[in-house]
């Protein structure tokens, strides 16, 4: 008796397509996922500024910990109020400004306290990100412009600590 071979067996082509377009929906949605982080760690977002600033200086102490100083043809009330109309906490410690610029908050102004600051935090990614304004009330105009500066903390962790004590 002669034993017939056992033909080899066929994957039915339906489970051949079926693996092939889990695997691309897999591909897809982790692809998407790693593409953003590593976009966020090569590319952190800047901070907001005015339309039409001049970049008068940048350092950087560690990556994602930036400082800009800026010039501009504006007023320092308008560079304070842009950043309140982007959610920014403002604050002043002058009464340079009308109150309803600086949501109100402001005090009188003495010789240490010439400081209009805002801040403001966001998360990209699985990152996030603060960042200050701060304009001198008394003598931010130089070369007939208005200088002011912007700090940004990128925190790697996603965690932004509560702010140290300025």
């Amino acid at each position: 008796m002669t034993e017939t071979p056992i033909p080899p067996r066929q994957t039915a082509p339906w489970l051949i397509i079926l693996l092939g377009i889990i695997a691309l929906a897999l591909a897809i949605i982790i692809g998407t996922q790693v593409i953003g982080v590593l976009y966020g760690i090569v590319a952190p977002p800047s901070p907001p500024v005015p339309s039409g600033v001049a970049e008068v200086s940048h350092t950087s102490t560690d990556y994602g910990v930036d400082s800009w100083v800026y010039g501009t043809s504006l007023d320092g009330c308008e560079i304070l109020k842009f950043y309140q109309d982007r959610g920014a906490s403002c604050w002043s410690k002058v009464d340079r400004c009308p109150a309803a610029a600086i949501g109100g908050q402001s005090s009188q102004q003495t010789a240490s306290q010439d400081l209009i600051q805002c801040t403001s935090q966001m998360s990209f990614s699985i990152f996030a990100m603060r960042w200050n304004v701060a304009l001198a009330a008394v003598g931010y105009q130089q070369d007939g412009s208005t200088h002011f500066n912007v700090d940004r903390e990128v925190f790697w962790t996603g965690a932004v600590p509560p702010a140290s004590g300025n």
